[in-house]
């Protein structure tokens, strides 16, 4: 094993799914990139975090990287120490002291304490392109789908104005679904 470990170096667990990969390769990027840290060993931990992240976001590299660094056997934990017994043991939470009311209580109690942590918005991903071209279609059927079903209650030259302007726009649109599904493949 003459490699170093990659989920050692990127922070992660084993058996990390890519999004947790990703999300600690982008917070070691910031932390560690050559343009935005002066320590000198940073250039080289930015080179091995990035090494690390291509390899663990390609499925077909990881299993290989798995395969030939299998995972070590945990090292056993240290006995627990004996929790203390008798009344030297703290009172448990839910109960005041005594001499205290349970409503002055609640009244002094730390807010602190009792807030939830702070939940940061998931960030969406930005959509494949292929999804974009699948939309645009199914929109632009939705529309020509009302226009027919409302086309026969407008006038015949009116009709027939609408659905040259929806064949232009099929013809534009049908030209940016294939530009976007040709740059998909390179």
């Amino acid at each position: 094993m003459g490699e170093k470990n990659y989920y050692q170096t990127l922070g992660v667990d084993r058996s990390a799914a890519p999004e947790e990969i990703k999300r600690a390769y982008r917070r070691l990027v910031k932390q560690f990139h050559p343009d935005t840290n002066p320590h000198p060993d940073a250039a080289r931990k930015f080179t091995e975090i990035d090494r690390a992240h291509d390899t663990l976001i390609d499925p077909a590299l990881r299993r290989r990287y798995d395969h030939q660094n299998p995972p070590q056997p945990a090292a056993p934990k240290p006995p627990k120490p004996a929790a203390p017994k008798g009344p030297q043991s703290a009172p448990p939470i839910d109960r005041p002291p005594r001499g205290i009311s349970p409503g002055e209580y609640a009244r002094n109690w730390p807010t602190h304490q009792t807030k939830r942590p702070h939940r940061r918005r998931r960030r969406t991903e930005p959509l494949h392109p292929r999804t974009k071209a699948v939309i645009i279609v199914i929109s632009i059927a939705a529309v020509i789908i009302a226009l027919i079903a409302t086309g026969f209650m407008l006038p015949r030259e009116l009709l027939q104005k609408i659905l040259i302007g929806i064949g232009i726009f099929l013809l534009l649109t049908t030209a940016m679904v294939l530009r976007i599904l040709i740059d998909s493949e390179r």
